[in-house]
Order: C-alpha cells, then structure tokens, then sequence
C-alpha cells in the first residue's frame, strides 16, 4: 500500500457523515507554562463536505532553556460532482520551535534552537462505479529547518517533495479482488551552514507502479480459502530498478477461525541524506560519489499466524515472524573500503512472537 516508505503514519482526516456542523474545542494546562489548545470543525451540506483542524501547543519545559512550542493547521474538502465522481483538495501546515537545554547543569553544552516549517498541498479526483473505485492525488511538500546555534554555525535545511498516487480498486469477478496503482516522487533539497550552500543536490524521482490480486475459494464445511500475490516494481533515477514481491494464503472458517502464511518484501531507497553526508563529512571526501553506488535496504518478512474469535467480544490472535534486514547504508572505514565510503553493508535478522486478544 504504501511503498518505499519510513515510519509512516496512516491519518484519516475528520469527515462530516451528516448535514450540518459539529467542532470540537480542547483546552489543557500543566507545569512548567504548558497550555494546549486543539480545535476542529466539520461540515456537510448537500455534495459538499468539509474539515478544518488547528493545534498548539507551548512549555517553558522542566528546566532552563528546554521551551517549545508547536502550531499546525489543516483545511480540507471534497465535492461530489455526480454519483460517481468528487473531486477535494488539503492543505495541512505546521510551525515549531524548540530550544536544547544541553546536558542537566551543563549549560555549556546548550546547542541554541531549532526551527522547522512546512506545508503540504494535495488535489484529489476520486470515483466509484460499483465495486470499482479509484483515486488519483497530486501533492506538493515543501519546508525548512532553521538550526541556529550560538556556538556555532547557523544551518539552514530546505525540502521539497512533490508527485501523485493513484490508485484503483475492483472486484472484476465473484470473490475475487484487484488492486493496482503507481506512486511517483521527486525530492531536492539544500543546506546552508552560515548562509553558505554547502549541498544544493540534484532532484531524484521514483516510480513505482505495483499491481496485486486475490481470489477467495469456498471449500465447504463453512471454510474458504484466499490466496493472493502482487509485486511493486521501482525505478529510481539514481539508484536503479527493483522489485517487492508478496504472496499470502489465509484459511478461515467464516468469522470465527484464520489462519495464514505470508511472505513479503519491503525497500528504502536511501533519501538526499545520503548525497548530503557524502558531500559534507571530511573522511568522505575521497569518494564524493560514493553515495551512488548504494541500493535500496531491503526486508524480508515471513509470518505464521492465527486469529480466533470465540465470541463477539473477544478476539485472539497470535504471530510468528522472522525478519531479515540487509543492504543497510553506513559508512565504512579501511580495510573494509579504501578510501571512506558509504557501502551497502549492514544486515540483521529479528525473529519474534505476538500475542494480543
């Protein structure tokens, strides 16, 4: 679903499932001049919805010099052209500060502030025609962050990221479902140390179209069985092609009893933070280009598992997992290289077990 990704979080928005406006106003305070103050807004009326959210936040935290304070807000809205298209539009903002207090009675070792900024612009058309349906979004993200330290340099960090998904859903036959789709990225960013540029790199892009299918099968007795497959394939500008393949089974017994297998792969491309530390630490410096030479990291996830449900409010479900990890991007040092490099060189392995109910 999400591709080449990192720590990412899945946010729905707030949407208005009724005519009318309904808000909500949040206000906190604690120790230390800490105030939070939330609000948000949501609306329909007729084809159009809409929502709006603000935060902030502000503490003189629990010693000297540890102050921040966060401020966001977000707009959004769809519009239903007909009953088979809409169209919507976001843009989400946000504004810290915060201030390093150092090391505890070391003031010394106060590193000054540091200050990020950034907004985010997406436009959506969206359709549903029965049980198929899709979405196309283009989006634009772009920011800074300010560090600003007294002893030394003031560093000044730019992004920008822009690109679409789109992606489309069906059910083309009985019991069985299609998924398919492409994302495409482009990043460039800059550093500045005391208003010198010290890295204004090239804009790298991805594209990565990925396409997956799976068909239930009844077996009788009440049990069915779903098999299902797919592969995300990348292009990348600098680093090349690739490919992320999963497959999974899962045998259940109506709502009660699933059991599955799956394996999967997963990729990171490596970001402008790669470029960025070859271009500016000083070991590196024999091998600028040392950085283009590196692959994705890739895992590797294999998982038993079963779920069981003995009544409506109880659910048990219990994992089996290995993962394996390799190709980890790290500077390596003679005799491993020669000279200082960045290498696609780390690896490890995580075998594990989860229970919850």
């Amino acid at each position: 679903h999400y591709g080449n990704t990192f720590a990412a979080i899945d946010l729905a928005p707030r949407v208005a499932k009724r005519d009318g406006l309904a808000g909500n106003l949040r206000l906190s305070a604690g120790s230390f001049g800490t105030l939070v103050e939330q609000a948000d807004l949501a609306g329909r009326f007729g084809d159009l919805e809409f929502s709006a959210a603000q935060g902030h936040a502000e503490s003189d935290g629990h010693r000297a010099a540890a102050d921040g304070t966060l401020d966001n807000g977000m707009v959004r809205g769809s519009y239903r052209l007909n009953p088979n298209w809409s169209v919507g539009a976001l843009v989400l903002s946000a504004d810290n500060n915060v201030s390093d207090p150092g090391e505890e009675g070391l003031p010394a070792t106060r590193t000054g502030t540091y200050m990020t900024r950034g907004t985010l612009g997406m436009l959506s058309v969206a359709h549903e025609h029965g049980t198929w349906h899709g979405r196309l979004q283009v989006y634009d993200n772009s920011g800074v962050g300010v560090w600003n330290n007294p002893t030394a340099a003031v560093v000044r960090s730019s992004f920008h990221l822009s690109g679409l998904r789109w992606v489309e859903e069906a059910q083309p036959w009985q019991g069985g479902e299609l998924l398919a789709g492409v994302d495409v990225d482009r990043m460039s960013g800059a550093v500045a140390f005391n208003g010198y540029t010290a890295y204004d790199g090239d804009t790298q892009r991805l594209v990565a179209p990925h396409v997956a299918v799976a068909h239930q099968w009844p077996l009788g007795g009440g049990w069915a069985a779903q098999p299902s497959a797919g592969v995300r394939l990348y292009q990348h500008s600098v680093y090349g092609s690739s490919s992320a393949p999963h497959a999974g089974l899962v045998l259940s017994q109506g709502e009660t009893l699933a059991l599955r297998a799956n394996a999967a792969r997963g990729l990171s491309y490596p970001g402008l933070g790669a470029p960025l530390l070859n271009a500016i630490v000083p070991p590196l410096a024999g091998a600028p280009d040392s950085w283009r030479s590196l692959r994705p990291e890739r895992m590797d996830h294999v998982e038993l598992g079963a779920r069981w449900a003995p009544s409506r409010a109880s659910v048990l479900d219990v994992a089996l997992f290995q993962d394996q990890l390799k190709d980890r991007y790290v500077f390596a040092f003679p005799p491993v290289v020669t000279p200082p490099a960045l290498v696609s060189l780390g690896a490890y392995t995580v075998k594990g077990a989860e229970l919850s109910w």
